[in-house]
């Protein structure tokens, strides 16, 4: 009995102290969150209203088409005729122009005799690999013999009874083949200096092995470099033509030393369907774009100014995430060029979407910046001030003025003071501490 109560006496005091144990963790950690604090900003020195003309927000985007066929010379190609200018229409099938097939015949032996002996280097490196592979390294070499001098007896032997010979010896030197005829020799493997015939220990040897080894790696590279490319110059066909792939314009004719010397397109063509910019617009002013919107757009390559007209804006937010952000995705966006003079694919172009004829008139928005906020589940908040404790508040927002600042319909008001998301101790119930726009900065 008196054990069974020993027992139930120390379970008692084990509880008390792991109860003890607990309440000092949280106390110690209470105290430890009551230690920290974080920086809050006032909103009305970040943000503005929107009580004047926000009405332009710009993005970028790559000029693109369906199809583009482009014709790229080098410094051996020798054109014999061409058969277009620029802005003729072409069909598929319309021969472009032909190469002098004399020359083109001569690069392609070339560059078949390259590409055989990149072939015949990875066999070679392949060969002098497996030897390394057998070679036994001289720790493992087997210790060398001495053996006992033998104590026969002499043996006499029977004279012999054959009768001499009467035929004249050939001198050592003479054989039965004809003068001047090569003499076989065994194949080698191995040229040069690398017979591995030096004796390796353990580590050298698997040194040399993987020396070997990514060797042959580069060389089985350059190999498969070298196939690309005299399969790009099969492909032109065996009269030296090349063939228009689909009915379009003729874009550009290039002078041919300067396409070269610029690595340029010689000639580009462009389908019917003309040339249209990607872009993206994120969720939050989706609601201010429609399909049919005219937008105004610059090309940085040329200098030349365009228009052009949604003609697509995706439902789906944008795979690569190029955009995306913790605040809003991003939707892909097709704009059709109205006129493509001097327009290639690849072109960049700046984008202004104007939607001054989407916007509520009198509208109370204002504008914060976006490292204020924050995304969760679908939802939009804050790090709010509230009586010198950090309170996370959901807010509601409106369009993204220059990829940078976001509107605030609800939540919050420009008289609160607000924390960054991403600070340290951002998080509710944390003490603030009011600062001034130049502490946001580092001033």
């Amino acid at each position: 009995m008196k054990k069974i109560k020993k027992i139930i006496i120390a379970i008692v005091i084990s509880a008390f102290v792991l109860c003890g144990a607990v309440f000092g963790f949280f106390l110690l950690k209470k105290n430890a969150q009551s230690k920290k604090t974080v920086n809050v900003f006032p909103i009305a020195d970040v943000g503005m209203n929107g009580g004047f003309d926000y009405n332009n927000e710009t993005m970028s985007g790559y000029v693109t088409t369906d199809k583009e066929q482009n014709i790229y010379l080098s410094s051996s190609d020798k054109i014999s005729e061409v058969y277009v200018q620029e802005g003729d229409v072409v069909h598929a099938g319309d021969v472009i122009l032909e190469y002098d097939t004399t020359v083109q015949s001569l690069k392609l032996q070339s560059m078949r005799a390259d590409a055989e002996v990149a072939r015949t280097d990875i066999l070679a490196a392949e060969r002098q690999l497996k030897k390394l592979q057998e070679t036994v390294p001289i720790e493992d070499m087997p210790e060398p013999t001495t053996e006992e001098p033998t104590t026969e007896e002499p043996t006499t032997e029977e004279p012999t009874t054959e009768q001499p010979t009467t035929e004249t010896p050939k001198p050592e030197d003479e054989t039965d083949e004809q003068p001047g005829t090569p003499k076989e020799e065994e194949p080698d493997d191995f040229e040069g200096p690398e017979d591995f015939e030096n004796l390796y220990t353990r580590e050298e040897l698997n040194q040399a092995i993987e020396a070997k080894k990514r060797e042959i790696q580069s060389l089985k590279i350059n190999y498969q470099i070298k196939l690309l490319d005299l399969e790009i110059e099969q492909n032109k066909s065996a009269n030296g033509q090349v063939i228009c792939s689909f009915d379009g314009v003729v874009k550009t004719v290039e002078d041919q030393d300067t396409a070269i010397m610029e690595n340029k397109p010689y000639i580009t063509i462009s389908g019917s369907e003309g040339y249209a910019v990607r872009s993206s617009i994120g969720e939050l002013s989706l609601g201010n774009y429609h399909i049919g919107d005219t937008v105004s757009m610059t090309c940085y390559d040329n200098g030349m100014y365009y228009t052009g007209t949604i003609s697509e804006i995706s439902t789906t937010p944008a795979e690569d995430g190029y955009y995306s952000s913790k605040v809003q995705s991003f939707y892909d966006v097709i704009i059709l060029i109205d006129s493509a003079d001097e327009l290639r694919q690849g072109m960049y172009m700046e984008i202004s979407f104007d939607s001054s004829n989407n916007m509520e008139e009198g509208s109370d928005d204002y504008y914060i910046p976006l490292a204020f906020v924050q995304k969760e589940n679908g939802k939009y908040f804050v790090y709010k001030d509230v009586d010198g404790v950090l309170k996370k508040e959901y807010v509601k927002t409106g369009d993204i003025l220059w990829g940078d600042m976001i509107a605030i319909k609800s939540g919050v008001s420009m008289d609160d003071y607000l924390a960054l998301p991403s600070a340290k101790n951002a998080k509710d119930g944390v003490k603030t501490e009011k600062k001034d726009i130049n502490a946001l900065y580092g001033y």
